[in-house]
């Protein structure tokens, strides 16, 4: 059973509502997919009736916020920590989270789930090169302060043809601010394959994702992905065979629009599938519920 916001009226009483829903599919294994109002609800009927829960971390929030200098890395973390305390275990979803988390108290017990893609979105990898005056880059997500899109959008347009696909808090204040690059808004599915496919590389800007989706999909369509060399890009990408990690990210961009793309395709196809996330997700299930 999943359990959404589309589900529930925000003006009626959340706790009630979700405590009602909880206990009227009882429940052997409850996961926690994100934070937010209706995650808290969940989480306080859990701790009321003593249920075991486990939960995922996507985002390293308190190097965000102290980025925007909502209070110091310290202050942050233990802000955090406090909230997965109570969590059986935690999800991130590459070995590098799992590092960072330890390191800063977060969460008790944790455990990677890996990522995977679901061959229907999309169709066959591109493998040719396409003839174009400028190599078409991408960046695709959340468009939020959190994604540093200003990275790419300063990248040199007279030297790259310059996309952000996706939706969020910021797309209106960057359209002003950065005509030059195309925001075609969000996107899904095979649109979103296709999109992946004819791009030349897609460029990952975020400091503070536990993994980026989106570094396995553009590789999984033939499309290199560059990014900086810190925690979630460093598991996703494998250097030089599906992209690049550098301080220097045009240096990375370089690199990738080298990359043989049939060898990104099979390489990703093979790593980064289906069974493999399930499979991870099933063995932890199977490992709560015999604890």
């Amino acid at each position: 059973m999943v359990i959404e916001p589309s589900q529930f009226d925000a003006t009626h009483d959340l706790d009630r509502e979700i405590s009602v829903t909880i206990d009227g599919f009882s429940p052997d294994y409850v996961l926690i997919g994100c934070g937010g109002r209706l995650s808290n609800s969940a989480i306080n009927h859990c701790k009321k009736n003593n249920i075991v829960f486990n939960s995922v971390y996507h985002t390293d929030f308190p190097g965000f916020w102290s980025m925007q200098g909502k209070g110091s890395i310290d202050k942050l973390n233990n802000i955090v920590s406090r909230y997965y305390q109570d969590h059986h275990l935690v999800f991130t979803h590459s070995p590098s989270a799992i590092k960072s988390m330890i390191d800063n108290g977060i969460g008790k017990k944790h455990d990677v789930w890996w990522l995977g893609i679901r061959g229907e979105d999309f169709g066959e990898p591109r493998v040719e090169p396409i003839a174009r005056d400028k190599p078409l880059l991408i960046s695709v997500g959340r468009v939020t302060k959190q994604k540093n899109l200003e990275v790419f959008c300063q990248l040199d347009h007279t030297k790259y043809d310059l996309m952000i696909v996706g939706a969020g808090d910021d797309l209106e204040e960057l359209k002003v601010k950065y005509p030059h690059v195309n925001f075609v808004g969000w996107k899904s599915g095979r649109d979103l394959g296709d999109i992946y496919a004819q791009a030349d590389c897609m460029v990952f800007t975020s400091l503070y994702d536990t993994m980026g989706t989106v570094n396995v999909e553009a590789p999984w369509a033939g499309t290199p992905t560059a990014a900086f060399p810190v925690q979630g890009p460093i598991d996703a990408v494998d250097e030089g065979i599906n992209g690049y990690c550098r301080d220097n990210l045009d240096e990375a961009i370089e690199l990738c629009l080298q990359l043989d793309r049939r060898q990104v395709a099979e390489f990703t196809r093979a790593k980064w599938t289906w069974d493999r996330s399930w499979h991870s997700l099933r063995d932890n299930i199977l490992r709560t519920n015999s604890r």
